[in-house]
């Protein structure tokens, strides 16, 4: 299944009801614990490409620039300022979450011409995604990362906040979006198997990593494509 193909069976086909009412789509991240914004710029140009009406990217710390990148559909705005360098204490953090999480609410209650939502890399978020559920708008989950699996080998107990969000994010959601099958068994989401679609090209471009020697024909080789960290 293409890029495009894969995007439109989750609601994004030409005769959907948010094409139709000329409606947006609205990304949304928070960037606390993204390292690069490349993946968050890769996931946005296969959205472009499988979603015909308009792009509202709400970040919160992710540095990118405002404004319109490649497409006069695509609108960036970045809330709060970058993420930081130094190490924040216990309470800081706390007040960090908080205040992201208010400002991200306040943002997207003023959009009224959205009826989709995808958290990208942000199932923490669970303040905003509250709200868009009483709000009645489609919430759909897009991710890379489990708290749950991260909480097991970092000694930080405040890990348990965002493992709890995730949890009930995910009840909440109707629609969540991973890159492999096997992280529904690994993460616990069977329950959610319904509601899940595999969708693994916003981490890897296979325009530009094809398959040029069947494998039979190479030498023994050992090779891996991914970052290395303890979970």
């Amino acid at each position: 299944m293409s890029k495009k193909s894969k995007w439109w069976s989750l609601g994004y086909s030409p005769t959907s009801k948010a094409c139709v009412n000329n409606q947006n789509l609205v990304v949304v991240t928070s960037g606390l614990n993204l390292d690069s914004s490349n993946f968050l710029l890769n996931f946005i140009k296969i959205l472009h490409g499988a979603f015909p009406g308009k792009i509202l990217v709400t970040t919160a710390r992710v540095p990118l620039s405002e404004g319109k990148p490649f497409s006069e559909r695509i609108l960036i705005k970045q809330l709060m300022p970058g993420n930081e360098n130094r190490k924040l204490g216990i309470l800081s953090r706390i007040a960090r979450d908080l205040l992201t999480q208010l400002t991200i609410s306040y943002a997207i209650a003023k959009e009224k011409k959205a009826e989709v939502y995808i958290f990208f890399l942000a199932q923490s978020l669970i303040l905003p995604i509250l709200i868009l559920k009483l709000l009645r708008r489609k919430i759909i989950i897009a991710t890379g990362a489990s708290y749950s699996e991260v909480a097991k080998f970092r000694k930080d107990y405040l890990l348990l906040i965002p493992k709890i969000e995730e949890k009930i994010s995910y009840r909440l959601a109707d629609h969540i979006v991973i890159y492999s099958k096997n992280l529904v068994v690994k993460w616990r989401l069977e329950k959610y198997r319904h509601n899940i679609s595999i969708a693994h090209e916003h981490f890897l471009d296979f325009d530009k990593f094809k398959i040029q020697k069947k494998f039979d024909e190479r030498e023994n080789l050992v090779g891996y494509i991914g970052r290395l960290s303890e979970e």
